[in-house]
């Protein structure tokens, strides 16, 4: 199935995130402005098709930074646990720089790497597409993890404390009734 909108005044076939007929200017869809943080929240769970196409139809791709830099937080977070788990560094403990050039950072390139890629692959084979519009659905497909970073990453903290980022000892020898 092809993302495309035929006009109803004219039959020409338009990209999926044009508002406007080409050919002929007539509208081809309601007009979306901006992205409703909350609405988008809830509908990517019960209907993510829909709100995929709300995203790519939004003329202004409102949250997108804010949800970016969310999620580079807590994958920064996720490689300091991961290198602490692991004992991938033993000498040096690891600092939030480090978890942020370990795990922010790469996910900010890669998202956009690959949004890079993604555009130039779909532009190459016929598919109109732009580069906002992916980069923006990739970041929204982090939603879930910004999710635990706001709900469940205090919840952990208030049981472990200081002991969150450590494995030796580990946090359920230290608390083991926050682990039970």
């Amino acid at each position: 199935m092809k993302n495309i909108l035929i006009c109803n005044n004219c039959g020409n076939e338009n990209p999926f995130y044009q508002l406007n007929c080409a050919k002929c200017n007539s509208f081809l869809r309601s007009r979306v402005v901006n992205i409703d943080l909350w609405d988008t929240i809830g509908k990517l769970l019960y209907s993510p098709v829909k709100t995929a196409e709300n995203i790519i139809q939004a003329e202004h791709k409102n949250f997108v930074t804010i949800c970016l830099i969310s999620a580079a937080f807590k994958f920064s977070l996720n490689s300091i646990i991961v290198t602490n788990a692991f004992h991938l560094v033993e000498v040096v403990p690891v600092t939030f720089s480090k978890g942020i050039i370990h795990g922010g950072l790469p996910l900010i390139i890669l998202l956009l790497v690959s949004s890079y890629l993604i555009t130039m692959l779909n532009n190459k084979i016929g598919v109109k597409n732009r580069f906002k519009d992916n980069f923006s659905l990739y970041v929204f497909a982090f939603i879930p993890q910004i999710l635990i970073l706001f709900i469940i990453a205090p919840i952990e903290y208030a049981l472990f404390g200081e002991y969150w980022f450590t494995f030796n000892p580990s946090p359920f020898i230290m608390k083991p009734g926050a682990s039970i």
